[in-house]
């Protein structure tokens, strides 16, 4: 939405999001309170019909300066899921005068009002002439605009840095963790009595609402812990701690985590950065799980696939049998990695963060040294890497 807010003479942008709060961009080209020298002139115009509908909607307004240009603007109000103000602003850079501005009226057509002056913001009516407003202009207050400060002032628009927060020590915890183990995190301010913890790319599994929390980190590049501490009148600043999830002390070999819990970790990670779609992640989970399990009972030689080998809604599946000189936990970390790889990245290849899950999915693919640009299924008998893509290529047709 873009609007005069503090009607200073320039457009300003509000702007909603679909999970966060509003943000408003403030324009601060002609603010006197913010530049010694204005950069440009302007002029608002509202329209009011007395024979056309009251809010003249579908008019033109069209404006001529003093040096042989114009503007024109149509008069209408909303578009989709978002709102304007009907008045239409002009910004008339340097130009210290107007000749004219024309009006076409839906229901008495042009008309033409001269002697205008810049600067201004005028209500035309239709049939009648031009009414000069009071433009109000928003005054400045300095002071302390963070609610949440011990000295917050409700009346102040502009804040001046003088913002007092109650005492508190430093964040302290690991910063360079491992995924899915837990950590603790303290944070002390004698002063305070409730805490309130938010984190990025992790969970909190105990202590919100106190000074310590422990937290499992998800599987993720980096993620992010911040907290701020309350009483009764107000609160510590924010402090918040960058977190790097290392992944380079795991052996995935050795069981320290099962390769198939890190592929739905990264799964529950794409489903989280996706569009809310509960039954297309419903299938996902049902697939990119069974998948998995198919390549670790061909590899086990344990057990009943699900579908490789089988005819399954009279979709037939051949395969007969797998055996190489590898040894079963490398078979089955290649094989699992290259099911579940080549499924989320083509589940997710229009997600509207797929980018980042792409990414995510690749990074840990080359932390276990697997080539993604290996499409082969042929030797699905005997190399893994086959195996995998061969048995997501089924789960995908």
């Amino acid at each position: 939405m873009s609007f005069d807010y503090d009607n200073d003479g320039d457009l300003d942008l509000l702007i909603s999001n679909f999970d966060s709060s509003l943000i408003l961009y403030e324009n601060k080209a002609i603010d006197a309170y913010f530049n010694a020298q204005l950069q440009g002139n302007w002029i608002k115009i509202n329209l009011k019909g007395t024979v056309s509908n009251m809010d003249a909607l579908g008019s033109i307004v069209q404006i001529y300066l003093d040096n042989d240009t114009h503007q024109s603007r149509l008069y209408h109000g909303s578009s989709y899921q978002n709102q304007s103000l009907q008045s239409v602003h002009f910004g008339i850079e340097n130009t210290v005068s107007i000749d004219s501005i024309a009006v076409t009226w839906p229901n008495t057509g042009r008309q033409v009002y001269e002697e205008l002056g810049v600067n201004s913001f005028i209500t035309i009516i239709e049939n009648d002439g031009v009414v000069e407003n009071d433009n109000n202009t928003s005054l400045k207050i300095e002071g302390c605009t963070n609610i949440n400060s011990c000295n917050y002032n409700p009346d102040a628009t502009v804040d001046d840095g003088s913002c007092q927060f109650l005492a508190a020590g430093s964040l302290e915890g690991e910063n360079n963790i491992q995924p899915l183990f837990p950590y603790t995190y303290s944070y002390l301010s004698n002063d305070s009595s409730n805490y309130v913890w938010n984190i990025v790319n992790g969970t909190i599994i105990s202590g919100q609402g106190t000074s310590t929390v422990s937290v499992i980190w998800d599987v993720a590049i980096e993620g992010s812990l911040s907290v701020s501490a309350y009483n009764d009148e107000c609160s510590t600043e924010v402090e918040m701690l960058n977190i790097t999830i290392d992944t380079s002390e795991i052996d995935w070999i050795s069981n320290n985590m099962s390769i198939a819990r890190l592929w739905n970790e990264i799964l529950l990670e794409a489903i989280r950065n996706d569009f809310a779609r509960p039954t297309v992640h419903a299938r996902n989970l049902f697939h990119i799980s069974a998948a998995m399990y198919d390549a670790w009972t061909i590899i086990k030689g344990q057990g009943s696939t699900y579908l490789i080998g089988q005819n399954v809604n009279d979709f037939n599946v051949d395969y007969q049998y797998f055996d190489n000189n590898m040894s079963e936990e490398e078979n089955m970390v290649t094989a699992i990695s290259y099911t579940a790889y080549r499924l989320i990245t083509h589940r997710f290849s229009e997600s509207p963060n797929s980018e980042y899950i792409i990414s995510l999915a690749s990074f840990y693919m080359n932390l276990l040294e697997l080539d993604i640009e290996n499409y082969e299924v042929l030797d699905n008998s005997e190399n893994p890497i086959h195996l995998g893509n061969y048995i997501a290529e089924n789960y995908i047709q």
